[in-house]
């Protein structure tokens, strides 16, 4: 079966043996199509590392327990170029390790942009990468490095940005990995 482009109502415009025209209203309203899929629903990483994250005040950390691989962070009123984040520390995790993936769900109904950062010592050079997820997106975030990061942060509608904007919202954070 093919997808229909056009929908056409032929209004009391069948064809008949002699010509006559009305008059009246119609509403046309519940138009529902048969054998629609619902969109999926994203799906996030059901392992990763255990991690702790701590955060600003600005910030809810929701998780199953103290340590875990799936984090629900909310926020309130988070200026842009704030740096305002959530972190956990990871030296123990990314020794020995090459790259580091993360995936980002935005559960707000708003656009957030989130940049991922891999610090190598406090305020010393780092890996980070700045995605931007709509209303309902996922990514995954990759950081490859030569060198074990030693604090690993989230800043959420928090980084730089041309104008000062403040924002609300909800994100996942799951399935860390370093590999």
């Amino acid at each position: 079966a093919g997808v229909a482009e056009m929908l056409f109502f032929f209004i009391d415009s069948d064809w008949s043996e002699t010509t006559t025209t009305h008059a009246g209203d119609i509403s046309i309203a519940g138009i529902k199509f048969s054998g629609e899929a619902a969109p999926a629903a994203p799906v996030l990483p059901t392992d990763g590392e255990y991690v702790k994250l701590t955060g600003n005040d600005c910030y809810t950390i929701t998780a199953e327990a103290e340590y875990s691989h799936t984090v629900r962070v909310s926020y309130t009123n988070v200026a842009t170029n704030s740096y305002q984040n959530v972190n956990t520390w990871v030296q123990d995790k990314s020794t020995g390790k090459t790259s580091f993936s993360v995936t980002l769900l935005n559960n707000g109904t708003e656009a957030v942009r989130i940049t991922v950062k891999l610090e190598k010592e406090t305020n010393g050079p780092a890996k980070e990468n700045t995605v931007e997820l709509a209303a309902g997106e996922m990514k995954t975030v990759t950081l490859e490095y030569t060198e074990e990061g030693v604090m690993l942060y989230f800043f959420i509608g928090s980084g730089w940005s041309e104008t000062t904007t403040t924002g609300s919202g909800d994100v996942t954070i799951a399935g860390i990995k370093f590999q």
